[in-house]
This record gives structure tokens, C-alpha cells and sequence, in this order.
């Protein structure tokens, strides 16, 4: 992060000001999953269900405003993917909201081409969004499928269970450094890579799962804290 938007301590303000907000009518609208995972989930049909997530970036907080518009485009709908990854889900769409001061279309052009290079990648369609004038901010929906059976909670964590990360720890952090230090062309910090088979594998053999976007040991916390068990780790 460029600067620390989490200093608003994010997942408090969601626990106190709006995760109880309608929770009495969640069971009648078929929602499995609300608030407090990395996704929604509802159910659809019998054994089907919608996998839904979203996410906002804003300029010089997620992502530097000097970056090439399409590594921005791709940054802001990637980093939104990997939620629905994280409960199981496929990505099947997205939807992107953009607000801009100026509108030109050099940069949208190039927007546009960092959209495309992700869509093809997952092969997911923009099906929708809206455009603002303001600063520049990106807000991405992302929509995926999965069946009831599959869906990986934060909550669901067994005792004796072993904890694994897929990629590197600090990773994120590093590819930030080498962005300021200016080797960001190409980096995994302007184009986040994403494991797009890891939810199909972790179906049926990972008792929980978190995106820890936010740092290993505090989303460890909080699948701690749902599933009510402690961890142990030996570095």
C-alpha cells in the first residue's frame, strides 16, 4: 500500500457499523454467505451458487497514478479476483465503475487494452459499470459459480488442520519496493499475478481459506477468530 488506508481499521468498522445490517432476512433471500468472508455467496439453485465481491482503488492509495493506465486497469480488476478465488469460486464476470477528472480517451484507450489483456487471461466478460467525474478511483464487482459443497469459508478451520500459503510471503511487499526503486515495468506489483487453478484444487481438501492481501498473520487472525481456534508457527 502507498499509504495506509488501513489505518481506519477497516474490519472494525465493518463488525460495528454494518455487518448486522439486515442480517435477519439473510436465510429468506438464500444467502449462504454475507458479510465477514472474502465473498458473498448465494444460493442459486439446488447445489449452485453466485460468488460475488468488491473492491475499490484509489489513485496514490492502491495504485500510483503515474502508472500506465492499462497496468492499472489490470492491477484493479486482478487484486478484485482473487476473493472470489479464495472461497472457491471461478470468476465468470465483472463489472467496473470508474471515476475520472478528465476524460481522455489516449488514457482510456490504454484502460481499455489493460481490460482486455485480464478478460482474455480469465476469460471473463465486462458486463456492466458506470463512469464519475471526480478523482481517479476504480471500483470492480467481480461474480463467480461454485457449488454449495465447494464453498471455502474463513469459519470452517478443524483442529490439527496444517496452514499453507500458495506463493511468496512478502512477495507483494518486495514488488512495491522494486516499483519505487524503478524496476516496475512488467513487476508483479503492476500485474499481480493470480493461480487460476488454486480454487479448484483446494475443493474438498482445504477445511478454510483467506485472501491475505492484508498480511499472513493478521487474516491467519481472523480465520482464528471465525473458526474459534488457535495456531502455531515455526519460522
Amino acid at each position: 500500500m502507498i499509504k495506509d488506508e488501513k489505518s481506519l481499521n477497516e474490519k472494525k468498522l465493518i463488525r460495528e457499523f454494518f455487518s448486522d445490517v439486515g442480517s435477519a432476512y439473510l436465510a429468506d433471500q438464500d444467502i449462504i454467505l454475507g458479510i465477514g468472508d472474502d465473498a458473498a455467496v448465494i444460493k442459486n439453485s439446488k447445489n449452485q451458487c453466485s460468488v460475488l465481491s468488491i473492491d475499490t482503488a484509489l489513485s496514490d492509495v492502491h495504485f500510483f497514478s503515474d502508472m500506465d493506465p492499462s497496468d492499472i486497469a489490470y492491477r484493479s480488476v486482478s487484486i478484485s479476483l482473487s476473493d472470489p478465488l479464495a472461497c472457491g469460486a471461478k470468476p465468470s464476470w465483472f463489472i467496473l465503475s470508474i471515476t475520472l477528472e478528465e476524460t481522455s480517451t489516449d488514457w482510456l484507450s490504454k484502460f481499455k487494452s489493460g481490460l482486455e489483456d485480464i478478460s482474455s487471461e480469465f476469460c471473463i466478460p465486462l458486463i456492466g459499470g458506470d463512469i464519475t467525474k471526480g478523482p481517479l478511483s476504480i471500483t470492480v464487482q467481480v461474480g463467480g459459480y461454485t457449488s454449495e459443497s465447494d464453498i471455502i469459508k474463513r469459519s470452517t478451520a478443524n483442529d490439527e488442520d496444517l496452514i499453507f500459503v500458495t506463493g511468496s510471503i512478502g512477495k507483494s511487499f518486495q514488488s512495491l519496493l522494486n516499483y519505487k526503486q524503478g524496476k516496475g515495468e512488467n513487476s508483479s506489483y503492476t500485474r499481480p499475478s493470480l493461480r487460476k487453478g488454486v480454487a479448484s484444487k483446494l475443493n474438498g481438501i482445504a477445511s478454510s481459506a483467506i485472501d491475505i492481501s492484508d498480511g499472513l498473520f493478521q487474516d491467519l487472525n481472523e480465520i482464528c477468530k471465525l473458526s474459534k481456534k488457535g495456531a502455531e508457527g515455526f519460522f
